[in-house]
């Protein structure tokens, strides 16, 4: 009896887990979908309407789903990843998800068909789609591709994924539109993709490119007094200058941009072209260069001044005869005032041994200097001095005249002369512009004569203590004979890389007045300033020589082959400038100084962002003392740094300036951007007191930051470049609205 009960409940046991596992199947089948693939085809066209088992999708237990059409392994994955099926999800596929299927099949182009089935039975659903694919694309023909522009290495990354897979026309048209944008932006807006596509021959298609080329050319000029040499040079030397030869493609952007060079060059003076497609293709230039001769006569009259308010005091107070007030000077400054000058007594400066660096000090005993002087006939220019300022009434007298030659080369001979009040003026340029002798290479050269006396702004306010302790004290508006003799030859390989160099032979005559005295300041420690010592003051010049040779070696290379021709694109520029004083015969190599110069300009697209980043670095090579006068200063203006006033500094040892630009808007005609610049300059500075003891120098560092807004308007008319109108804040709790237009760089 007790055996029986041990097999009866032992077969119990074991029908209760098989009962356990039929649940555990019935539970598992409810919710599990299959999938399948067929080769058979179907070839007609028939969706079904799933809106009709919405109502049946609470009822399945188990599902089926049956792709057919699918004989390519490659194209198989592809259609695997494009419905992001997942074979192993234990979910079943609702009519909504399903209906999103189909539309996603639709629009991939790879099926001529589509055809859906449904079969539902007691509690199983099987989803039959039935797909028939285009003809399998074998072959792509490119027409005549090793005559194209474009590489065949683009052409096989653009179509080499659409071999092998059925012929999808919506994805083609893409890849066309990627080798159309590879001619547009290079330039060649007029060309054309075409596909050709035979029926019979399903399993290939062919490309055709066409680059438009030109079948006829007409330079019509419009000038009578041309003769016929002169128009078959002409008609010669500008097919070669604006590239646009017969039965080659047209650039549009490079031919438009060869026009406006030739209108910047002084070479013609309209221009316009047309494109007639009747019966073949033509294209129409017209032109209407300068004349031979040209003869300007002007007069102007320039004021330059710095602070205007000031100027003005001074023009009423000198217009009234009212004298300057004096200044009353305590014992402390006089004792400041000969402290300094103890140090710098006996001490000489490289190329200008008779200046000093005068304190600020010396400018208040200045204005009673001024005031004796000013209205005697000892003074012999009539100015004044007010720091940092400069006014000037320069009536000017002055005569051009051009002389061009329709010939080959184009060359032209431009002859100004200007009658000044400060003195004349002559300057003579001799210029060809393009000298196309071998391919891929165009030259041109300058050659520049130049005489000119003016207002040197940026001197430095210096005096002299000679053997006889005289003192000599200047002011700041000095004049400038320069004369100047410059050669430049700049040439551009492959439209491109443009390679200049430049030789520069300088001359300069300062011509400075000077207000000479018989006495020391150091005496001025013992007696009280009085009329007396004014009388002790006369006025007197002098003059001072330096010359110097300058050369200039600079490449500039674009990142990007998109429209080289264009402003403002990606590229790097460097620039070794080298000064070579010729004042001193015992010049050695030693002071010869090097000036350095690296440019960078780069846009950057950050998640359709545009960020324009540009970086410029100086560095000079040398001491600063054997600079030449004229090259030691160097002007910072809004297009080094906004958001400060133009000031004029000490050329720096290293200069470091960085900027960058982010495009909040950008419309066709004009652009808004946000802009945050950076300039640190290190200078080197004389040390007073280690000048005694020898030389020394110490680093002074001077930084700058800016941020603010920008807006670029963009004029209509082609010759006016780019205007700017931007507001900057920098770091000094100041601020500054400029307005300037783009500079090439």
């Amino acid at each position: 009896m007790h055996l029986y009960t041990t097999i009866y409940l032992s077969l119990n046991m074991v029908n209760i887990i098989k009962i356990i596992c039929h649940i555990i199947c019935i539970i598992f089948l409810t919710q599990t979908k299959f999938f399948s693939y067929s080769t058979n085809h179907q070839l007609a066209f028939n969706i079904y309407h799933l809106s009709k088992s919405n109502s049946q999708n609470h009822q399945i237990q188990s599902q089926q789903i049956f792709i057919k059409g699918l004989d390519n392994r490659i194209f198989r994955n592809k259609i695997i990843s494009l419905l992001n099926i997942n074979k192993k999800s234990t979910f079943i596929l609702s009519s909504k998800d399903l209906q999103l299927w189909i539309r996603i099949l639709k629009r991939s182009g790879f099926f001529h068909s589509i055809r859906t089935k449904y079969n539902f039975s007691q509690g199983h659903q099987k989803i039959f789609i039935y797909l028939t694919p285009n003809p399998t694309l074998k072959e792509i023909r490119i027409t005549n591709l090793h005559q194209k522009l474009i590489s065949k290495s683009y052409i096989k990354k653009v179509f080499k994924y659409h071999l092998g897979l059925p012929l999808n026309f919506y994805q083609l048209e893409k890849q066309m539109a990627l080798v159309r944008r590879w001619y547009i932006q290079r330039g060649y807006l007029k060309a054309r993709i075409h596909l050709n596509y035979n029926i019979k021959t399903d399993n290939r298609i062919e490309i055709n490119i066409d680059e438009y080329k030109i079948d006829k050319i007409h330079l019509i000029i419009s000038q009578n007094s041309i003769n016929f040499l002169q128009q078959v040079n002409l008609n010669y030397w500008l097919q070669t200058v604006l590239h646009t030869n017969l039965h080659k493609p047209l650039n549009l952007s490079e031919l438009e941009s060869c026009l406006q060079e030739l209108q910047k060059q002084n070479i013609i003076q309209h221009s316009y072209y047309e494109i007639n497609e009747h019966n073949y293709r033509e294209l129409f230039i017209y032109l209407q260069p300068l004349p031979k001769r040209s003869t300007y006569i002007f007069s102007k009259q320039k004021v330059i001044t710095r602070h205007f308010l000031e100027s003005l005091e001074a023009l009423f107070n000198y217009s009234f005869f009212m004298p300057i007030l004096d200044k009353d000077f305590s014992i402390f400054i006089i004792s400041k005032i000969h402290k300094y000058y103890t140090y710098i007594v006996n001490c000489i400066h490289f190329n200008n041994a008779i200046y000093y660096k005068m304190s600020q000090y010396d400018f208040m005993f200045y204005w009673s200097f001024l005031k004796s002087l000013s209205l005697s006939d000892i003074s012999h220019h009539n100015v004044w001095y007010i720091k940092n300022a400069i006014l000037i009434l320069n009536n000017n007298f002055g005569l051009r005249y051009v002389i061009r030659h329709l010939d080959k080369y184009n060359s032209s001979i431009c002859i100004n002369l200007l009658l000044a009040t400060v003195g004349p003026l002559a300057d003579c340029k001799y210029h060809i512009p393009y000298i196309h002798l071998v391919r891929y290479l165009t030259s041109s050269i300058v050659i520049h004569f130049s005489k000119s006396i003016n207002i040197y702004k940026q001197y430095t306010n210096d005096i002299r203590m000679n053997c006889n302790y005289n003192t000599l004290i200047y002011p700041k508006n000095s004049l400038i004979e320069q004369h100047k003799i410059r050669m430049q030859i700049q040439h551009c390989l492959s439209k491109r890389i443009n390679i200049y160099n430049n030789v520069v032979i300088n001359n300069f005559i300062c011509k400075s007045l000077l207000f000479k005295g018989s006495i020391r300041f150091q005496k001025l420690f013992n007696y009280t300033i009085s009329s007396n010592f004014y009388r002790s003051f006369i006025g007197n010049h002098i003059y001072n020589f330096h010359s110097f040779t300058q050369y200039k070696l600079g490449f500039t290379v674009p990142f990007s082959k998109k429209h080289p021709q264009l402003k403002n694109q990606d590229q790097y520029n460097m620039e070794i400038i080298s000064l070579i004083s010729t004042t001193n015969i015992n010049y050695k190599l030693s002071m010869v100084m090097y000036k350095i110069q690296h440019y960078l300009q780069k846009q950057i697209n950050i998640h359709n962002r545009v960020f324009t980043f540009s970086c410029r670095l100086i560095s000079l090579i040398g001491h600063q003392k054997y600079l030449p006068l004229s090259e030691r200063s160097i002007i910072i203006g809004p297009d080094v740094i906004r958001g400060y006033i133009k000031d004029c500094e000490d050329f720096p040892l290293l200069s470091q300036n960085y900027k960058l630009e982010y495009a909040i808007n950008r419309t066709k005609g004009r652009a808004i951007y946000l802009f945050i610049d950076y300039l640190a300059n290190r200078h080197e500075y004389e040390d007073m007191n280690a000048i005694a003891d020898l030389l020394n120098h110490h680093i002074n560092t001077s930084l700058k930051i800016s941020y603010g807004i920008g807006l670029q308007i963009i004029t209509p008319i082609k010759q006016i470049p780019p205007l700017h109108v931007e507001y900057g804040y920098n770091i000094a709790h100041g601020q500054c609205l400029h307005l300037r237009v783009h500079q090439e760089h």
